[in-house]
């Protein structure tokens, strides 16, 4: 399993707090999360947890600025996505 954290990025090309149409595009990723093996027997559950320090590499959120970001996650199994 490997991640990335990506920023939104506004394509309504208006100011955030008048636009009403919400059209957003997937930026830059802000961070990438290592690569990590997880085993899971067939039939089990497997609780994970996803930890990172994210330092400055992130933009805090206002009302002036709503930088907001998602997580990706790619999970595999046997090689295949």
């Amino acid at each position: 399993m490997n991640g990335q954290i990506k920023e939104w990025v506004n394509q309504a090309k208006t100011d955030n707090i008048a636009s009403a149409e919400i059209k957003w595009d997937l930026g830059k990723s802000a961070i990438t999360l290592e690569r990590q093996a997880v085993l899971v027997e067939a039939g089990a559950t497997k609780k994970i947890t996803i930890s990172t320090t994210v330092d400055k590499r992130l933009k805090y959120w206002s009302p002036k600025d709503p930088n907001l970001y998602t997580a990706i996650f790619d999970i595999s199994i046997n090689g295949k996505k």
